[in-house]
C-alpha cells in the first residue's frame, strides 16, 4: 500500500519599506505561519536613495511547507544637505576670487565658475548651483560678489630738450606699468616752452583714474648753414649759389644776391639764412664765377661738281647755350673758303668770332672739293634704210647748263662713225653716216654716243635705238607688197593641186632689189605662214594654172624672190591668208581661195 502526507502553506508575506536615506542599508521585511521556513531577501537590499518597485524575494518552506517567491515595492527618499554660498568683497589684486560653498558634511557638488572673476567690478548675482549626487537634493542660488578698484599711482615727467625734429612727450609711469596714460597734449616737435601740457590716466577697470599737467620745452638749435658758391660755363640760364643745412632741407635761405647769367667774376655775393621756428638764423657772402661758353660752329665744306660758278664753305649752324643761335653766339668768317675751278682746297680754313658770353675760335681748316663737272649725254633714236646714209644727234649737258664746242663720238652698232662738236644748245649733230653692213632690223642700243671729258667736265655715254628698214623699190616691181599673179586685193582664186607662184621684193636705200637673205628674211631664206582660213567664200578659178615643181623656201630670181607654193594640201572652196616674215620685222600678207 501507498502512503503520502502533503506539504503545508505557511502563508509567506514580504513587506517593502519607505524611508529617509541615512547612509545605511535597508531590507524588506518577511513573514509566515509561525516563522517557519527561510526568506531569501538579499534583493531588497538598498543604502542609495532610489525607487526600486519589484525587488525579488523568495521562499523555502523546506521539508513540510510550501516554497514560494515574488516581488516587492522599496523606496529611499533623497534628504536636504543644506548647501550655504558665501560671497567676497575685496579689493583688485589681479587673481581670480570664487564665492565658497558648504553643505552637511561637505557632500555634493557645488558649480561656482559665474561667481569666479579678477577684474574690479559689482556682481550681484552671481549664479550658483549645488547638485546633490544620488543621495540629496540639489539646489541653486544667486550670491553678490564685489571686488573694489586700487590706485595705480600715476606719475609724467615732463622734458627738456634740443630740437632735433622729432616729436616729443611727457612720459608716464604707474604701479606695475597698468592703466592708459593720454599724453598727446605732452607731444611737440617744434622749438618752444610749454608750461601747462595736460595729461591724463585711465585706470581702466581695475585702476582708479586721474589727470594733470606737465611743463615740457624744446630749445632751437644751429642749423649750421652753409652757401658754396659756384663756377661755370655760361649757358644762358641764371645760377644761383647753393644753400645746406645740417640736417638737409632746413630753414629759408635768401640767395637772390648770388644769382647771374652772364659771364663774369661775382667775388662778395651776399645771402642770409632764417631758420624758422626751431633753428638759429644766420648770414655772409660768397664768391660766384661764370665762364665763357664754348659754341658749337658747324662749317659744312663742299664737295660738288664743276658748273662755272664760285663756291663757299656753308655756315650750317651757330649754336650757343640754352637754345641760342646765329648772330646771338657769334659770327663767322668763310671768306678764305671761295674758289670757282675744279680742284682739291686742303688748305681752307674759317674763323669764328664770339659775343660777350663766347669764346673765340681760331682759324679751323677744312678741305674743299670741286670735282669735274658731270655730264649727261642724251643719244636721239636714229632711223634709216638698208645700205643707206643716217643722220646721228645727241645733247650734251652738265645739269640744266647745255655744253657747247665739246667733241662727241658717234658709233652705230659699236662701230665708229665719226664725231661732231656740240652747237649753242648742247647738240652735236652728224649727218650721213653709213648704215652700210648693218642688216634691216631693230637694234635697242645701235646708235652710241660719248663725251671723253676734259679739265672741267668729266665724260659720259649714251645709246639709242636705231631702226633700219627698207627703201622704195625704182624697177617695174613695187617693193614689200606681194607681186602677181597673186592679186593684192585677196581676189585671187588658184585650181586646187595647182602650183601658186609667191613672189615679192624689198630694195635697198638706192631703189635697187635687195638679193642677200639675210637682210630679207627673218630667219633663213624665209617661208610662208598660213595665219587663218575660211570656206565656203570661193567664187570660180580666175587665175592661170602653174605645174612648176613646189619650192621648199625662196629662192632669188629675175630681181625678185619666188617661192612655188603647193596646194595640193590645201582644200577646194577655201580661202586662207599667208605672211612672209622680214628681217625688218615687218612683214608681207596675201591672201587667195582654192576650188
Amino acid at each position: 500500500m501507498h502512503d503520502h502526507i502533503d506539504k503545508a502553506n505557511a502563508h509567506p508575506v514580504v513587506t517593502g519599506y519607505t524611508v529617509d536615506y541615512d547612509g545605511t542599508a535597508h531590507t524588506a521585511t518577511g513573514t509566515s505561519d509561525g516563522n517557519v521556513g527561510t526568506f531569501t531577501l538579499t534583493g531588497t537590499t538598498h543604502t542609495d536613495a532610489g525607487d526600486y518597485p519589484i525587488d525579488a524575494w523568495s521562499f523555502d518552506g523546506g521539508t513540510n511547507y510550501l516554497s514560494d517567491s515574488g516581488t516587492v515595492h522599496d523606496h529611499i527618499n533623497k534628504i536636504s544637505a543644506h548647501p550655504v554660498v558665501t560671497g567676497y568683497t575685496v579689493d583688485y589684486d589681479g587673481t581670480a576670487h570664487t564665492a565658497t560653498g558648504t553643505s552637511d558634511g561637505n557632500v555634493g557638488t557645488f558649480t561656482l565658475t559665474a561667481t569666479t572673476h579678477t577684474d574690479a567690478g559689482d556682481y550681484a548675482t552671481d549664479a550658483w548651483s549645488f547638485d546633490g549626487g544620488t543621495n540629496y537634493l540639489s539646489d541653486s542660488g544667486t550670491v553678490h560678489d564685489h571686488i573694489n578698484k586700487i590706485s595705480a599711482h600715476p606719475v609724467v615727467t615732463g622734458y627738456t630738450v634740443d630740437y632735433d625734429g622729432t616729436a616729443h612727450t611727457a612720459t608716464g609711469t604707474s604701479d606695475g606699468n597698468v592703466g592708459t596714460f593720454t599724453l598727446t597734449g605732452t607731444t611737440h616737435t617744434d622749438a618752444g616752452d610749454y608750461p601747462a601740457d595736460a595729461w591724463s590716466f585711465d585706470g581702466g577697470t581695475n585702476y582708479l583714474s586721474e589727470n594733470g599737467t606737465v611743463h615740457d620745452h624744446i630749445n632751437k638749435i644751429s642749423a649750421h648753414p652753409v652757401v658754396t658758391g659756384y663756377t661755370v660755363d655760361y649757358d644762358g640760364t641764371a645760377h644761383t649759389a647753393t644753400g645746406a643745412t645740417t640736417p638737409t632741407g632746413v630753414g629759408t635761405f635768401t640767395l637772390t644776391g648770388t644769382t647771374h647769367t652772364n659771364a663774369g667774376d661775382y667775388a662778395s655775393d651776399a645771402w642770409s639764412f632764417d631758420g624758422g621756428t626751431n633753428y638759429l638764423s644766420d648770414s655772409g657772402t660768397v664768391h660766384d664765377h661764370i665762364n665763357r661758353a664754348n659754341a658749337m660752329v658747324n662749317v659744312t665744306p663742299y664737295n660738288v661738281a664743276y658748273d662755272t660758278n664760285p663756291h663757299t664753305a656753308t655756315v650750317t649752324s651757330i649754336t650757343g647755350v640754352n637754345g641760342q643761335t646765329g648772330a646771338t653766339v657769334g659770327t663767322v668768317d668763310v671768306s678764305h673758303t671761295t674758289h670757282t675751278n675744279p680742284g682739291t682746297y686742303s688748305s681752307d680754313y674759317w674763323t669764328f668770332t664770339g659775343t660777350a658770353n663766347y669764346n673765340d675760335i681760331g682759324n679751323t681748316t677744312i678741305t674743299d672739293i670741286i670735282t669735274l663737272g658731270a655730264t649727261s649725254l642724251s643719244v636721239t633714236p636714229a632711223s634709216g634704210t638698208y645700205n643707206g646714209p643716217v643722220n646721228l644727234s645727241a645733247h650734251l649737258t652738265s645739269g640744266s647748263p647745255d655744253l657747247s664746242g665739246k667733241t662727241i663720238s658717234f658709233t652705230l652698232n659699236g662701230n665708229s662713225v665719226g664725231t661732231a662738236i656740240t652747237n649753242s644748245n648742247g647738240v652735236a649733230t652728224k649727218t650721213g653716216a653709213s648704215l652700210s653692213g648693218i642688216l634691216p632690223g631693230a637694234y635697242p642700243s645701235g646708235v652710241g654716243a660719248s663725251f671723253a671729258g676734259d679739265s672741267s667736265y668729266s665724260g659720259s655715254s649714251g645709246t639709242a635705238a636705231l631702226t633700219v628698214g627698207y627703201g622704195a623699190c625704182t624697177g617695174p616691181n613695187p617693193g614689200h607688197v606681194i607681186l602677181p599673179p597673186i592679186n593684192t586685193d585677196g581676189s585671187s582664186v588658184f585650181k586646187q593641186g595647182s602650183t601658186v607662184p609667191v613672189k615679192f621684193t624689198v630694195c635697198d636705200a638706192s631703189g635697187n632689189p635687195i638679193s642677200n637673205a639675210a637682210a630679207v628674211f627673218a630667219s633663213g631664206y624665209g617661208s610662208v605662214t598660213m595665219l587663218t582660213y575660211s570656206r565656203g567664200t570661193v567664187d570660180n578659178v580666175n587665175e592661170a594654172t602653174y605645174t612648176d615643181i613646189p619650192d621648199s623656201a625662196f629662192r632669188w630670181s629675175t630681181n625678185q624672190w619666188i617661192f612655188n607654193m603647193a596646194t595640193s594640201n590645201l582644200t577646194k572652196g577655201t580661202t586662207y591668208t599667208f605672211r612672209i616674215y622680214l628681217k625688218d620685222l615687218s612683214y608681207i600678207q596675201f591672201t587667195f581661195g582654192t576650188k
